[in-house]
C-alpha cells in the first residue's frame, strides 16, 4: 500500500485503516506467525512461575463477561482480566522478543489481538486466523516505529555508548501497539480514521510514567521491571473502547514539536521513523528473538558462551573461572549482582545466566526455580563467574541503523582447573536477524517454543499456528492458553 502525505497522525491512522493482509509481504506474515508462537511460549512459561498466582490475584480487579482465555485458568474470563494476566505473564521471564532499541512490545500486541479475536468469537462473529495476523502486523509495525522514533534508552556521545539516559521508559510502544492490535483485530475493516485517532490519543494520554532509570540504577530488579506489560496492554484496550463510545482525545497526538519522544526523555529522537516509507518499508523485519530468559543486553556474551560450551564441553567440576566480558549498557549493579533476591533479578544477572548455561537448564521457567537456581551446585558455580568491561565495546553505537542497536559485542573466557583457557567472542546475539549465523528462522523459533513449553500440547499448537491464516476454529488456541489438558486431547 502507498503511504500518504500530511500530518503524522493522519498518516498513521490512514495506514491502520487501509491495511489489509494482501498489503503485507509474505516474509512479514511469516514473522508475525513466529512472534505469535514466541509470545504464546513465553506465556506458558510465565504461567508456571511463582509470580503467576500473585498476578492472577491482582487481576481480580478487572471484571466483565467471560469472553477471553486467561493463562492456566479453565473457562473464559473478562477480556480485560485475561489481557492483563496474559501480557504480564508473557513478559515475566524476559524471554520474549525484543525490538532493538531495548523494549518488548510483542507481548502486548499479540495478547491484545487474541483478546479482541476471542471477544468477537464469544459475541457470535465469524473470524479467521488472517484477522489475528493482520492485527499483530498492524500493532507491531506501529509500535516499532514509535519505539524507533523515541530512540534507544542509552546516551551516545562522539559515536560511543556512554550510559543510560537519565530519564527513559519503554511503556509507550507497548501501549500503542496494544491499542492498534486490539482495534484492528476487533474490526479489521474499520475505516473510521477519526475513531482510530481518538483511540490512539486516549491510549497515549494514559501511558505510564517513564521509570526505566529506577530499573537501570538499582541492584535488585523489582517485579514490575521497567513497566507492567499487563497494565500497558489494558491502557491500549481502554483507548479503543473509549473511542468506540464516542469519547475523545487529542486527535493530533503524534504531531507537534513536543510529543511522546520528549515525554519519554528521548535524547536521540528520530521522528521520521513514524511515517518513513509507511506501508513499503517494514520495520517488523528487524524483530529479534531471545534464546534465553535474560535481558537482551547480556545475550552477546551468552552467545559467545553458548559457542564455547558447544565447542569444548567443559565438565562442571573442572570449571575454575568464567569471565563474561560486557558492554557499557549491561555493566550496572543489576547485571553484576551474583545473588539476586527478587524473581526478576535472575534475568539480569550474568552470574545466574552463566550458571544456568553451565548446568544445561532448559531456557524457561526452570531458570527461576529456587530448587535448581539456589541449589548448592548453582551457588558454587555463581562464585566462579565474574564480569569485566569488554575493551572497545562502547563503539557499537557506530553500527546503529535508524536508531536500532544492531551489534551487541560480547566475549567470554573459561579457565579450567587443569589450566586450560577457552575464549569466544561475537558481534551479534543469537536471535538477531542481521547475520546468517544468528538469525532465527521458523525451525529455530519452533525449537525454542518446544523447549519453553516442554509438554505434549506444544507440537499441536505449532501445527495450528503454521496454518493460522486459514484457521476458523480457535479451540486449539484457547485450550493452549488455558492449559486445559482435556480439551487439548480432544
Amino acid at each position: 500500500m502507498d503511504s500518504t502525505n500530511g500530518p503524522v497522525t493522519s498518516q498513521i491512522t490512514e495506514f491502520i485503516a487501509r491495511l489489509t493482509l494482501a498489503d503485507v509481504p509474505s516474509s512479514i506474515r511469516e514473522t508475525a506467525l513466529l512472534v505469535i508462537l514466541d509470545v504464546l511460549g513465553c506465556l506458558r512459561g510465565g504461567s508456571l512461575t511463582s509470580l503467576a498466582p500473585k498476578i492472577k490475584a491482582v487481576s481480580s480487579v478487572f471484571g466483565g463477561p467471560g469472553q477471553a482465555s486467561c493463562a492456566g485458568k479453565a473457562g473464559a474470563v473478562g477480556s480485560s482480566q485475561a489481557l492483563y494476566v496474559n501480557s504480564r505473564l508473557a513478559n515475566i521471564l524476559d524471554l520474549d522478543e525484543t525490538w532493538p532499541i531495548g523494549c518488548h512490545h510483542g507481548i502486548g500486541v499479540v495478547c491484545s489481538a487474541i483478546a479482541a479475536l476471542e471477544t468477537r468469537i464469544n459475541e457470535g462473529q465469524s473470524c479467521s486466523g488472517s484477522d489475528l495476523i493482520l492485527g499483530v502486523v498492524a500493532g507491531y509495525e506501529v509500535a516499532s516505529r514509535l519505539a524507533t522514533a523515541i530512540g534507544p534508552i542509552v546516551r551516545v556521545r562522539d559515536g560511543k555508548i556512554q550510559d543510560y539516559a537519565k530519564v527513559w521508559g519503554v511503556a509507550a510502544p507497548v501501549v500503542v501497539g496494544s491499542c492498534v492490535a486490539f482495534m484492528k483485530t476487533l474490526n479489521p475493516t474499520n475505516a473510521d480514521t477519526s475513531m482510530i485517532s481518538h483511540a490512539l490519543a486516549i491510549a497515549v494520554s494514559n501511558i505510564p510514567l517513564p521509570i526505566g532509570n529506577r530499573w537501570s540504577d538499582d541492584l535488585e530488579v523489582a517485579d514490575c521491571k521497567y513497566d507492567d506489560a499487563g497494565w500497558c496492554s489494558i491502557t491500549g484496550m481502554h483507548g479503543v473502547l473509549s473511542a468506540m463510545e464516542g469519547l475523545t482525545g487529542f486527535a493530533n497526538i503524534f504531531d507537534g514539536d513536543v510529543g511522546i519522544a520528549e515525554a519519554c526523555g528521548s535524547e536521540m529522537a528520530r521522528k521520521e521513523s513514524l511515517t518513513e516509507d509507511l506501508g513499503k518499508l517494514w520495520y517488523m523485519a528487524d524483530v529479534t528473538f531471545k534464546p534465553w530468559p535474560t535481558c537482551r543486553w547480556i545475550q552477546g556474551p551468552q552467545t559467545a558462551f553458548r559457542r564455547l560450551l558447544e565447542k569444548h564441553h567443559p565438565k562442571l567440576e573442572d570449571v575454575e573461572e568464567v569471565v563474561m566480558f560486557t558492554n557499557p549498557v549491561a555493566d550496572g549493579l543489576l547485571f553484576r549482582n551474583p545473588a539476586p533476591t527478587t524473581f526478576c533479578g535472575y534475568s539480569f544477572s550474568y552470574s545466574c545466566a552463566a550458571t544456568a548455561m553451565l548446568m544445561k537448564i532448559p531456557p524457561g521457567h526452570k531458570w527461576f526455580d529456587p530448587e535448581i537456581v539456589e541449589s548448592e551446585t548453582a551457588l558454587n558455580l555463581r562464585k566462579r563467574v565474574r564480569v569485566e568491561r569488554m575493551q572497545g565495546s562502547e563503539h557499537f553505537a557506530k553500527d546503529m541503523v535508524r536508531n536500532e542497536v544492531r551489534t551487541l559485542p560480547g566475549a567470554v573466557s573459561l579457565r579450567t582447573k587443569q589450566g586450560q583457557v577457552f575464549t569466544e567472542k561475537t558481534s551479534f546475539s543469537d536471535g538477531d536477524p542481521w547475520d546468517p549465523s544468528t538469525r532465527y528462522d521458523r525451525a529455530k523459533v519452533v525449537d525454542k517454543f518446544l523447549v519453553t513449553v516442554g509438554s505434549s500440547d506444544a507440537q499441536t499448537l505449532v501445527d495450528w499456528i503454521m496454518n493460522l491464516e486459514n484457521a476458523i476454529n480457535f479451540e486449539p488456541l484457547s485450550a493452549f492458553i488455558q492449559n486445559d489438558k482435556e480439551r487439548i486431547k480432544s
